[in-house]
């Protein structure tokens, strides 16, 4: 039995896990209620030697949203960027989305980076950290509590 996507991200967060890894399910297209959001845009440039990938953070705020944009040339300046609106703003939920791409463009070392750093954030405001990718995709499996998979 399938379930709906609703359905399953409220049974993903009321399962009581604080870093969750999902493979090979899509998350919601739609913005949820107090879920920031770390997602790469889907155009890369190539620079030579390496990908270059625009990379949008998206928080929740009382009067909507806010949002900033980053590139992963400036990858550190993005972490930190992220960092300190998720400590302003304090989301319920931070989800890393488009995991699989950003793999693709980058490297597992840079993004596992990446992902140890929003899940000790994610940890500090007390949100729960998801991250939505392939269902082969390497991830750093120890930094989850909780793997779904389809």
């Amino acid at each position: 039995m399938t379930i709906s996507t609703e359905e399953f991200v409220e049974r993903l967060h009321a399962g009581g896990s604080e870093r969750i890894l999902v493979r090979g399910r899509t998350p919601p297209r739609e913005a949820m209620d107090d879920v920031a959001t770390f997602d790469t845009g889907v155009a890369a440039a190539f620079g030579g030697d390496h990908w270059q990938v625009p990379l949008h953070v998206t928080v929740p705020t009382t009067d909507g949203q806010t949002g900033r944009r980053f590139c992963t040339a400036r990858f550190a300046n993005a972490i930190e960027g992220t960092e300190q609106l998720l400590t302003e703003h304090a989301p319920d939920s931070v989800w890393l989305l488009r995991h699989a791409l950003l793999i693709d463009c980058l490297s597992p070392v840079t993004v596992g980076i990446l992902e140890s750093r929003l899940a000790r954030v994610s940890t500090a405001v007390d949100a729960t950290f998801v991250t939505w990718t392939g269902a082969s995709t390497p991830v750093s499996d120890g930094l989850y509590d909780s793997v779904v998979e389809p």
